[in-house]
């Protein structure tokens, strides 16, 4: 009992009594549950089987997600429709050129801490490897 003085309302009191009625009522709906699982698992097994086939096809027929982006940017670039051409640029960016490609890389050497020899071995690495060395613009 509850401290109200109620019975639980999941009591084993509340229990309705088990009638034959009840089971063929019960048997009825675990058929009726049983047949639609089965057909619910053929209907995944014929749509998993169709979807395989279509993979197939798509495969050599689609265009990569990059066309899509590039001929939906160009639609958008058709009807004056400027941001979403921006918006999808910007993406397309990401992919042709990702961030760390498009960074200029500038190294700094603090030639305070080298010695003379220590420098002009790295102005002479420096001018083997193609860069321009400016000895007044050294620090």
């Amino acid at each position: 009992m509850s401290r109200d003085g109620n019975m639980h309302p999941n009591s084993l009191r509340n229990l309705r009594p088990f009638t034959k009625e009840g089971a063929r009522e019960g048997q009825k709906n675990s058929v009726l549950s049983r047949k639609a699982n089965k057909e619910a698992r053929e209907a995944l097994k014929v749509s998993i089987s169709d979807w395989k086939d279509l993979k197939d096809d798509l495969s050599e027929e689609t265009p990569s997600a990059l066309d899509v982006l590039r001929i939906a940017m160009v639609k958008a670039i058709s009807v004056e429709d400027m941001e979403e051409a921006t918006r999808l640029a910007s993406i397309l960016a990401e992919f042709e050129a990702p961030k760390l490609q498009r960074q200029d890389i500038n190294q700094v050497t603090k030639t305070s801490d080298l010695t003379d020899e220590e420098l002009e071995q790295a102005i002479q690495e420096m001018s083997t490897s193609g860069f321009s060395v400016n000895k007044s613009s050294l620090n």
